[in-house]
């Protein structure tokens, strides 16, 4: 599948602004903890990542898409001519 830049960039700035899961679990012991000043500014629940730049992301994007099998073609089908002369 080809997907134009537009497409991946769309895609990583998505990945990047997504809302973390509430039950998120990450390795290595990291955890989030709202800060007073975000409980006082309403911030929501963080978003995205930290761990990888846009251009990370976007590289990230273009690894997930290559190779990716294509759909099935639809399959096309004829109508036959009605020579019962019904309608």
């Amino acid at each position: 599948m080809k997907l134009s830049d537009e497409q991946i960039k769309y895609m990583r700035d998505r990945f990047l602004s997504w809302t973390l899961p509430q039950d998120l679990n990450p390795d290595g012991g990291i955890s989030f903890k709202r800060s007073e000043s975000a409980t006082k500014y309403n911030h929501p629940w963080p978003v995205g990542t930290n761990f990888l730049t846009a251009t990370q992301a976007e590289e990230m994007v273009r690894y997930m898409i290559d190779g990716l099998p294509q759909p099935p073609a639809k399959k096309t089908t004829q109508r036959k001519p009605n020579y019962s002369g019904e309608h």
